[in-house]
């Protein structure tokens, strides 16, 4: 996809005047950094998957499955304060690519900001409800535009919205109960919690998406979004060289 992506504002950028030219690719060339940031951090999260699983996979061949109170060997303790390090470091990761991911969408938000002409909104502002019409921001756009735009794309930005920019800022970033607790499973996503549950909270646990799973549906919004430039670029806000 990075290489998908380089190739597209390569060619596209190459349309417009020189003034233009530059802003396009300066524009794009920034949703192209920070799905490099992802790539990278992805690289190092799933590295650090595999020796948490494999730290905590050596701890249960320890365990002792008599009935009765086992005081932890020195082996069994080296092994705990391994696996409590690379958990640590496994959120992280998981939480730096939340991070990324949310100024990823936004920065294709100004992008198409800048193509066809918007009001530099951001991903959640394109996927809103557009002055109670029953049309999003950019399905209401489109068609005062006259902008070839499919339910496809509009199931995308929606999917990505609920999974990666609504879980970033109420699980991670703003949220405000201060029971919150953190954990890692073997498979490598993030387990939020609370301690002391109680009735009134509703859901107490909520479980972060593999960065697989998101990485795949982020590539998808990529060719997604080129195919909806490459549709409508007789429509673009930029200025066409002259031939």
């Amino acid at each position: 996809m990075e290489q998908y992506l380089l190739d597209f504002i390569k060619s596209e950028r190459n349309r417009f005047s020189i003034y233009d030219n530059n802003r396009f690719a300066n524009s794009f060339s920034s949703i192209a950094r920070y799905y490099k940031f992802l790539s990278i951090t992805s690289s190092e999260y799933q590295k650090l998957v595999s020796e948490y699983s494999k730290a905590f996979f050596d701890f249960q061949k320890t365990t002792n499955k008599e009935p009765g109170i086992h005081t932890l060997s020195d082996k069994q303790i080296e092994l705990n304060s391994t696996m409590n390090d690379l958990g640590t470091k496994v959120q992280l990761k998981i939480e730096t690519y939340y991070q990324f991911a949310k100024i990823l969408l936004d920065k294709i938000a100004f992008s198409i900001d800048l193509y066809f002409g918007f009001q530099q909104i951001s991903h959640h502002k394109l996927t809103q409800n557009y002055k109670k019409t029953g049309k999003s921001r950019i399905e209401n756009y489109c068609q005062i535009k006259g902008l070839k735009f499919d339910q496809k794309l509009l199931n995308k930005m929606i999917y990505l919205q609920n999974d990666i920019s609504e879980f970033r800022d109420k699980k991670i970033t703003h949220c405000p109960c201060p029971r919150i607790i953190y954990g890692v499973d073997i498979d490598g996503k993030m387990i939020i919690t609370k301690i002391y549950p109680k009735d009134r909270d509703g859901e107490t646990m909520k479980i972060s998406k593999k960065l697989g799973e998101l990485k795949k549906e982020i590539d998808e919004y990529i060719e997604e979004i080129i195919n909806f430039i490459d549709k409508n670029n007789d429509k673009t806000n930029l200025f066409i060289k002259e031939i």
